[in-house]
């Protein structure tokens, strides 16, 4: 009986160190970048917002801008400001409107609900996005998160880089006419 509730209690402590150690990790992650603090950066058609590292060393790019009717060929740099371009991806999901509160963000400030084949466009981005054609990823990028690219559907090309650790879901959703994205399966 004294050996099963030893049992017992390694089997508890375990589960305990294996929550903690998953809890740490989340946090970390969410302590890896400063969200409170945005900086912007322009080149060409296109202006990057991004939330630098806690350490000042890497750049989450959320959310790119397109003026004008030049911007067909995105090439995203692999430094912004100084600093490695990272990841990829609106941290958000929905906004603080009713309607979007389901919805996943993308970089470009479209809204996207799968569950309800539904692509939102409230903000007039479709006409720029619409120009699209060709985007290349650094191989700096190690993350793209959820919808990064969903309701491109002009784009053709999306070069993905070669050490992506982490890819979400729905991030080509509504890409009628991709036909290459650099992933080999």
């Amino acid at each position: 009986m004294k050996e099963k509730w030893k049992a017992v209690v390694c089997v508890a402590v375990l589960t305990v160190l294996v929550m903690v150690t998953v809890d740490t990790k989340a946090a970390d992650e969410a302590n890896t970048w400063n969200q409170g603090e945005t900086q912007v950066y322009a080149e060409g058609a296109f202006t990057y917002y991004i939330h630098p590292s806690q350490n000042g060393e890497e750049a989450w790019v959320y959310k790119i801008e397109i003026q004008g009717k030049k911007g067909r060929d995105l090439s995203i740099p692999e430094t912004i400001l100084g600093k490695k371009v990272t990841r990829l991806g609106c941290p958000e999901r929905g906004s603080v409107e009713e309607e979007l509160d389901e919805a996943f963000a993308t970089l470009f400030g479209t809204y996207i609900e799968p569950w309800h084949e539904w692509v939102w466009d409230g903000y007039g981005t479709y006409a720029a996005v619409g120009k699209l054609k060709s985007i290349q990823i650094p191989d700096t990028v190690e993350a793209i998160d959820r919808a990064a690219f969903a309701g491109l559907n002009s784009v053709k090309i999306i070069k993905l880089p070669k050490k992506l650790k982490k890819i979400e879901d729905f991030i080509f959703y509504e890409c009628d006419k991709l036909v290459h994205h650099g992933i080999n399966f």
